[in-house]
């Protein structure tokens, strides 16, 4: 990535300098599937806190209207309204376990997440390094071309 970068600036002719902090934020920036897995990451851990709403009483309402029209006959009408409490009283503990489990599933996620976050700053410190090395190469082989320059203009 820093090679295209220094490179798309050597033919545009626009020499853009990177500290290492720019490197590594512009690339952290711009790598979509660890952006994409800090996503993931929240949205789990945000589900495992949600579940705890099972512990809670669970109301429901309904409402129902029926109209029933006859011809020569009565007409009936009818209203009916439903309340409803439901809770889990006991279940074995496997819900608690459930919401144990994701958590630290979402813990071992969030590990790896960094693990592979550090990895991906490590490659990109790697190729900056390595740009540094060839930009000093390169200063080092154009001062040994102009020293052999001026000795056979001598």
């Amino acid at each position: 990535m820093l090679l295209f970068l220094c490179s798309s600036s050597l033919i545009f002719g626009a020499e853009r300098i990177y500290t290492l902090e720019e490197a590594v934020r512009k690339g952290l920036e711009n790598n979509r599937e660890l952006v994409f897995r800090e996503r993931e990451a929240e949205i789990q851990m945000k589900k495992t806190g949600l579940e705890y709403r099972k512990f809670f009483p669970e109301l429901s309402f309904g409402f129902g209207v029926s109209d029933n029209v006859q011809y020569g006959g009565t007409d009936s009408h009818s209203r009916q309204v439903n309340i409803g409490v439901s809770q889990l009283l006991y279940d074995r503990g496997v819900l608690a376990a459930g919401i144990k489990l994701g958590k630290e599933e979402a813990e071992l996620n969030r590990l790896r997440l960094r693990e592979e976050r550090e990895i991906y700053i490590y490659s990109v410190t790697e190729a900056f390094r390595d740009v540094l090395e060839r930009k000093k190469e390169l200063e080092i082989l154009s001062a040994a071309h102009g020293l052999i320059l001026e000795q056979l203009e001598t």
